[in-house]
């Protein structure tokens, strides 16, 4: 820590130092000469790029699909845990052209014939086949991949993505063996299962790049898998009842599930995106009050429902400056939390309270509710984790607070004690 004049503040600062012996006319050496540089908006910018990328890796392995990204010469340069957890092979086996190793052995060469003629064309790369998983059973999957240029228009290698579409797969199969029976379904069954190619087609096409796969894959999913399960249900009508069972009833469960799935996945994916577009949203003095007041309406049908009261004391910070967006998401997370995780034996009171410090503007949530083990508090604010199941939610509220404060040079922190409460404390940097 060093001010950068007298009577400064301290600052951390950072500087590179450089060494030079000093000679005399007699060619001796009679000192040091000494160079600083200071590197401190250097320093700062490569910490940014650093917790950016950290941030894209942790999104990247939490994302409930296997990402890969290649280099000009078509060698594996990263796989994200899931191809790892997937699969059961290490970095060490997979990178490269190790991959190909846990390709099914009749489908390998084909597999990795596409791929060698997509990069040497620089060209879009889709192909299916059956990938080992870690326990040996092999599964069918998509793999599909973009090029990728940079600024200069030069080819950088491909980005894609492996997606686990085993029993779509076995649908499909089992659809064309009911055609066989089903005489009176077969128009409906043969149009479902070319739906189903065509929306997994477009499932691969919208993923550009990992720049925007989170954007792409949470907003325009949603229309398709929408279809997908439409058509599930037109089929389950058509089908006479006495076809709806053994088998058929089998497959139909196996479709509605992978549907179901990817409903969830989607909306999970949802919350994160909202993060990452709302992260450059420009501040200005937003009205507390008038936000709090516009969540308790949103709340609510929850207010009622849980029979909960919500006690307002934020006159010493009429106003924050703060992205607007971003300061209604904080409060309504902190606030649906208070009542979605009540405590069973008695009606949720959550007090929200403002206060001033010196290089900080305070917003307190309080609550009477089940409390949170601290010892967990790490992941209490990490991506899809969460401390209670037995609520609906993604797992990302609290982590997208976090970040939205902390982007904004403040801090939260909690302190709870488990079935007396929670207390969640928002520091909006002055």
């Amino acid at each position: 820590m060093t001010a950068r004049h007298e009577g400064d503040p301290l600052e951390e600062l950072y500087f590179t130092f450089t060494y030079q012996a000093r000679q005399n006319a007699q060619g001796i050496s009679d000192g040091i000469l000494v160079f600083a540089h200071e590197v401190t908006d250097q320093v700062r910018a490569r910490r940014v790029v650093e917790e950016r990328e950290e941030s894209f890796r942790k999104m990247a392995d939490n994302v409930p699909a296997m990402l890969w990204v290649t280099a000009p010469d078509g060698q594996c340069l990263y796989l994200n845990q899931q191809w790892y957890a997937y699969t059961g092979q290490t970095e060490a086996e997979a990178l490269g052209f190790g991959w190909t190793n846990a390709v099914h052995p009749t489908e390998a060469a084909a597999a990795g014939a596409a791929f060698v003629e997509a990069n040497a064309r620089r060209i879009p790369f889709h192909i299916i086949y059956r990938l080992r998983r870690h326990d040996g059973v092999y599964r069918w999957v998509s793999d599909s991949g973009l090029p990728r240029f940079n600024e200069a228009g030069e080819f950088e290698g491909i980005v894609g993505i492996v997606i686990d579409l085993h029993e779509q797969k076995l649908a499909e199969l089992a659809l064309q063996r009911l055609t066989k029976k089903l005489r009176v379904s077969r128009d409906e069954a043969q149009a479902l299962n070319a739906d189903l190619r065509a929306s997994n087609e477009q499932l691969i096409r919208t993923n550009i790049d990992l720049d925007n796969f989170i954007y792409t894959a949470s907003h325009d999913l949603k229309a398709p898998i929408t279809n997908i399960e439409g058509l599930l249900h037109t089929l389950q009508s058509e089908l006479p009842a006495q076809n709806q069972s053994g088998e058929v009833a089998y497959i139909l469960s196996l479709m509605q599930e992978s549907v179901d799935r990817f409903t969830r996945t989607i909306e999970h994916l949802t919350d994160v995106s909202k993060l990452q577009k709302e992260h450059d949203q420009p501040a200005s003095q937003v009205l507390l009050a008038q936000v709090i007041e516009e969540v308790r309406l949103d709340l609510a049908p929850l207010l009622q429902a849980v029979h909960g009261h919500l006690h307002v004391a934020v006159e010493e910070i009429p106003t924050i400056v703060f992205p607007e967006r971003n300061l209604r998401s904080v409060v309504y997370n902190l606030l649906s939390n208070a009542l979605k995780y009540h405590h069973p034996d008695r009606a949720p009171e959550v007090y929200i309270r403002g206060r001033t410090e010196p290089d900080f503007l305070v917003l307190e949530v309080q609550d009477n509710g089940l409390g949170v083990d601290l010892a967990r508090e790490r992941q209490l604010f990490a991506m899809f984790q969460r401390l209670h199941t037995h609520v609906e939610g993604s797992g990302v509220g609290l982590y997208m607070v976090k970040r939205m404060v902390e982007n904004a040079g403040g801090r939260i922190e909690v302190h709870s004690e488990i079935d007396q409460g929670s207390t969640f404390t928002v520091y909006f940097k002055r």
